[in-house]
């Protein structure tokens, strides 16, 4: 039986993916943002061809840390924007959401524009607070409104 959200279509929908680019390395990640991408795509029924992409990101020059922003529509269409990655010394103070996840959710699968939770909240984002974190209904850490949850462990770092 196919889940619902695999056979709707959200207007206006795009896959995202963000990833680092430095001027010695390039994008070290870019096999794994891509294959998660890939298998978004398939899964939304998206067009997917990873080679132009490829091509545009292997083009970036820069003497700076970038912040690379990937989106594909559904007609395969996809846009790569960059920004200078700024150092970041500043501590985040971070709070947990009272919005309680659902592990069983599709969507939590899939970086997409279908963002209505993180939005809404990041908009009514406490004063002194920089990031909302959400928890499952299992009570584990999952991401969040706009960071991922990186852990430790040994010398790899994983999300």
């Amino acid at each position: 039986m196919e889940i619902p959200i695999y056979t709707s279509n959200i207007e206006g929908l795009e896959l995202i993916e963000t990833f680092l680019w430095e001027p010695e390395h390039g994008a070290p990640d870019i096999d794994l943002h891509l294959e998660r991408m890939c298998k978004s795509a398939g899964k939304l029924k998206f067009e997917f061809e990873s080679s132009k992409i490829r091509e545009k990101i292997h083009k970036i020059n820069s003497e700076n840390r970038l912040r690379c922003r990937l989106t594909l529509t559904s007609d395969g269409k996809f846009n790569l924007t960059t920004a200078v990655l700024q150092p970041n010394s500043k501590k985040w103070i971070i709070g947990l959401s009272n919005s309680v996840l659902n592990s069983a959710d599709p969507w939590l699968l899939h970086k997409s524009s279908n963002r209505e939770l993180y939005d809404t909240e990041r908009a009514k984002l406490p004063d002194g607070l920089d990031e909302l974190i959400y928890l499952n209904e299992r009570k584990e850490v999952c991401e969040g409104t706009i960071t991922n949850i990186f852990v430790k462990k040994g010398n790899q770092w994983l999300t």
